[in-house]
């Protein structure tokens, strides 16, 4: 599944998640851009506007000629088009054309006519689709003949421009095509040039889900250009050039200040190169101004769960699930906050949901368990991770947590057979080696349980949990001293964990050291934890209230 970072911090037997999951816009003839951004590479730093040349033309008045801005915007990516050759091609081409379309009058003949040249005699769209992170520009189109959907539909216009025959791009989500303006006729322009009247086509043609024709909308010349600098934007960041993709939607919006998918593209890459306050806004604007656009709520829902919002970004996601109950990644996203938040049957709901849409997605299954076993369905949340480890059978997290649950439950050599699986696969597997240990250490295996928690802390000295864990067995054994040293420096890793403080309490408790244990106990109970009774006793006294 793409567009998803997971960071995940597995503490013994408890999972704690951040996750951020960005829905993803568009453009491109079904292709999905995933936008990837550099923090240090934005437009205006040291390298100036790649598109200032776009700003006189966004600011004037006059006419706009799609065809001759597509290639403007061809130049500035690669400095190498020949602007003027590509003209004379695209003015040699429509010469041809013009006396064959000339000969008839009714408009489905002209664009039978204009598409057996388009497809046959010229051999555009001869080639097969090329993968997602190729950026066709306009100039590709006209003298390499690579092509997809924008850059065909581009020649439709650039063509009509010329010999008199007005067209009319025709975009919404995921895909564009044209239209002959003032009839009723769309040309798709992925399929031979095939004319269709009406475009209700478009909800058994497209790939995605919840197609609405009717969120495919004609744009004028102006609204044109910005349809398509958003569209290169995607398809340059893709590139590795968010510099130049932020230069493009900053000029669409000079051409339409309303195109709500531009505001969208915007926010995410805001939300990867930050700040994540000006992606927030930026979804807004576009949620606003298309209220129907279910990525910018989806990318607002993302955004504000980083930003810590659980409340607005459960309203954001569950806004963009009810547009569209099939969209996964918004799903995935609401599973993430309703879990957070602590809606752990909402969580539930959610991730099956997602399940049912990406069956073969192991992340799906392993998010699903989580609320699983912390509503005590361990036996369900068991079942999750045997699904993802039938797609993965190698998958550290399944491994790891299904042999958490399975420690739970002291089914001691299945635990144990969960981790060496993990250990054998994945050498390096800090986790893998302390769930081990505890396994070793709970069934008195003594000496292999030092072995593996001494393995874990060779490969991550960091995780606090591993120190607690070892210190455990050190103070069950009697080895108070070496307890107290491990724990000490799990203090210095989080001083604000308080089951170190209770252990630390338990510890000195042991040692007969009572003021040192109660200072302990009484930290740990500060912080929220419940502390056995042998440590209740030993707290201090809390001082009784003087009456005047």
């Amino acid at each position: 599944m793409s567009g998803i970072t997971v960071t995940r911090l597995i503490r013994a037997n408890e999972v704690q998640d951040i996750v951020i999951h960005r829905d993803i816009i568009w453009l491109g003839c079904a292709i999905t851009f995933l936008l990837i951004a550099c923090a240090n590479a934005i437009a205006g730093e040291g390298q100036g506007d790649p598109l200032a040349v776009l700003t006189p033309l966004a600011q004037s008045s006059q006419a706009i000629e799609v065809g001759s801005t597509a290639l403007t915007i061809a130049h500035a990516i690669n400095p190498t088009v020949n602007v003027a050759a590509s003209t004379t091609t695209l003015d040699a081409l429509a010469r041809e054309l013009q006396p064959a379309i000339e000969r008839v009058t009714d408009p489905r003949e002209k664009l039978a006519v204009m598409g057996d040249y388009i497809y046959k005699r010229w051999g555009f769209a001869d080639h097969s689709a090329l993968p997602a992170d190729v950026f066709v520009s306009f100039a590709d189109v006209l003298d390499k003949k690579q092509w997809n959907c924008f850059g065909l539909s581009v020649l439709y216009i650039a063509l009509g421009e010329r010999i008199g025959l007005p067209f009319e791009l025709v975009s919404g989500r995921g895909h564009v095509c044209v239209q002959l303006k003032g009839t009723n006729l769309y040309v798709e322009t992925t399929d031979g040039g095939k004319v269709y009247e009406g475009k209700e086509y478009l909800a058994q043609y497209l790939p995605f889900p919840c197609v609405d024709p009717n969120e495919y909308k004609a744009a004028s010349a102006r609204e044109a250009v910005a349809v398509l600098l958003t569209q290169t934007g995607g398809a340059v960041i893709a590139q590795g050039k968010p510099d130049f993709g932020l230069a493009c939607f900053q000029h669409a919006l000079e051409f339409d200040p309303s195109y709500a998918e531009a505001h969208a593209a915007l926010g995410f890459l805001y939300a990867q190169i930050g700040p994540v306050d000006r992606a927030i806004d930026e979804f807004k604007i576009a949620s606003k101004a298309d209220p129907q656009l279910r990525e910018a709520f989806g990318g607002l829902g993302a955004a504000l769960h980083a930003k810590g919002d659980l409340d607005g970004a459960a309203q954001a996601l569950q806004k963009a699930v009810a547009l569209c109950d099939k969209q996964p990644e918004a799903m995935f996203n609401l599973g993430q906050v309703l879990y957070d938040s602590g809606n752990l049957d909402g969580s539930i709901d959610a991730y099956r949901k997602y399940i049912a849409l990406m069956p073969r997605d192991v992340d799906g299954y392993v998010r699903l368990a989580f609320p699983l076993e912390d509503t005590g369905k361990l036996d369900e949340a068991l079942a999750a991770y045997d699904q993802a480890l039938r797609i993965a059978p190698n998958h550290p997290d399944a491994l790891i947590n299904a042999g958490g649950i399975l420690e739970k439950q002291q089914k001691w050599d299945a635990a144990r057979s969960a981790y060496e699986k993990c250990v054998s696969a994945h050498p390096k597997n800090a986790l893998a080696f302390a769930g081990l240990a505890r396994v070793f250490a709970a069934t008195h295996r003594d000496a292999e349980a030092e072995k593996a928690f001494t393995q874990s802390l060779d490969i991550d000295r960091g995780n606090p949990a591993t120190w607690i864990d070892f210190a455990k067995m050190d103070r069950e054994h009697g080895n108070f001293a070496g307890a107290v040293v491990k724990l000490n420096n799990a203090l210095l890793l989080d001083p604000n964990e308080p089951e170190t403080h209770v252990e630390l309490a338990l510890t000195y408790l042991e040692q007969k050291d009572e003021l040192k244990a109660a200072q302990h106990a009484a930290i740990a109970a500060n912080l929220g934890e419940s502390l056995p009774e042998s440590l209740q006793r030993i707290l201090p006294a809390e001082p009784k209230e003087v009456k005047p």
